[in-house]
């Protein structure tokens, strides 16, 4: 079910296109996308880190309900969500 969240953080980081690879490693999923260009919305990622402020959400988008939901079920699953990113990719791990 978390992937199904990540995924469209994703492509709302690659609106040019690109490819996603989604990986399982002894239980950790690892969904990874690379583009040629990526359009990064630093105020909605920063809703994926779990130090994030609670406010950080309060006027979220529907379109973008998905980064302040991931984060919340990963906690219930009893996991946390890690990014990492650089100019032509970027990386959703639980």
């Amino acid at each position: 079910g978390l992937a199904f969240l990540a995924l469209p953080c994703l492509e709302n980081a690659m609106p040019y296109g690109g490819r996603i690879e989604v990986t399982c490693d002894q239980g950790r999923w690892t969904l990874h996308g690379h583009s040629k260009k990526l359009n990064i919305d630093d105020v909605l990622w920063s809703m994926l880190d779990p130090t994030a402020s609670v406010d950080a959400a309060a006027d979220i988008a529907p379109a973008h309900v998905q980064f302040a939901l991931l984060p919340a079920f990963a906690e219930e699953a009893g996991c946390s969500v890690a990014t990492e990113r650089s100019d032509t990719d970027i990386s959703i791990t639980f």
